[in-house]
């Protein structure tokens, strides 16, 4: 896959502002002090805020990585959207194209003993969806388009994204897509189902995560066997499942690549993310499939390794 800079790359679909719940460090903290003992935990268990949603997670991720990225959504016009907006300008991501009116989706990550995330949205009267696209975005002149995110099926964003997609294609851009099913949240009816099945045949690179994502929304049993039918429509595929290796589909061939280890995590949250966006960097900058497999997995190990947000360093 042969680099292509007409443009910056567009991000659009899930934007949010994540609450972070350490629930499991406080189980253990609690624990540990009725056993007697001292934890000197107490001010890393306070709940913490940072940028959220695979937009702006990949944005971030893009434009740190020396990509011209912009983001495009809805956010809220509270000091929950001015700090979204604020952290993504930081990191150089472009916000134009990102409206403000209402109130900031929000979403509660509530964090078990491991670090294995429970996401829940917070409902506040008056809020955006995160999923929306504002209509001033021109689908002229990106070099990628990358889409992920689509919550239920009456969402205006739900019923604007695939001819919008499909114009950008049509003027000449590529297009990556994150499953991000969260069918736990939105459930997966026949129209949500048609409008993922349009959007996987304007792909031209196809993420997913786990099976009870990829496994659904292809109706296969297996992993590889699902990570084969995302790259039916002659473009490729990455299926991610935590520790185990990351799967590369094209033109009917599977391979596998292993993750790298981490001696200790330090937050997993966004790291899905950060390999999509450390992923499609790679291929701006003219790597290939394999080389952007590479990158997806150094930046998301050392993404996780390290305390804060996204904090990214590029490959070697």
């Amino acid at each position: 896959m042969t680099e292509n800079t007409a443009g910056s790359i567009l991000s659009i679909g899930n934007i949010s502002v994540d609450v972070i719940i350490p629930y499991g460090r406080a189980k253990q903290a609690l624990a540990a002090v009725e056993r007697g003992e001292s934890t000197g935990q107490a001010d890393s268990l306070y709940a913490t805020m940072q940028p959220g949603g695979t937009a702006s997670n990949s944005a971030a991720t893009m434009a740190q990585l020396g990509c011209p990225v912009v983001l495009g959504g809805t956010i809220g016009g509270d000091m929950y959207g001015d700090f979204l907006i604020r952290a993504m300008q930081q990191r150089g991501v472009d916000c134009r194209h990102v409206g403000r009116q209402g109130g900031t989706f929000l979403c509660l990550t509530v964090l078990d003993e491991e670090g294995e995330r429970v996401m829940l949205p917070l409902q506040v009267p008056g809020q955006q969806s995160g999923w929306d696209l504002p209509v001033d975005i021109p689908p002229t002149g990106w070099s990628w388009v990358f889409v992920n995110g689509v919550g239920s099926e009456d969402r205006g964003f739900a019923q604007k994204v695939g001819p919008f997609v499909r114009a950008c294609r049509q003027a000449g851009a590529k297009v990556a897509l994150d499953l991000n099913l969260r069918a736990e949240l939105f459930g997966y009816s026949a129209q949500r189902r048609a409008i993922f099945e349009e959007l996987i045949q304007l792909s031209d690179v196809v993420f997913g995560s786990g099976s009870d994502e990829v496994c659904t929304v292809t109706g296969q049993k297996t992993l590889a066997a699902a990570a084969l039918a995302l790259a039916q429509n002659g473009g490729a595929a990455v299926v991610r499942d935590g520790t185990g290796p990351v799967l590369l589909a094209q033109n009917d061939t599977l391979e596998q690549f292993a993750v790298q280890p981490v001696q200790q995590v330090r937050n997993k949250v966004g790291a899905g993310d950060c390999f999509d966006g450390a992923f499609l960097a790679a291929l701006y900058h003219g790597r290939t499939l394999k080389q952007a497999v590479a990158w997806g997995n150094a930046c998301a190990a050392d993404a996780i390794s390290r305390p804060g947000y996204l904090n990214i360093r590029r490959p070697e």
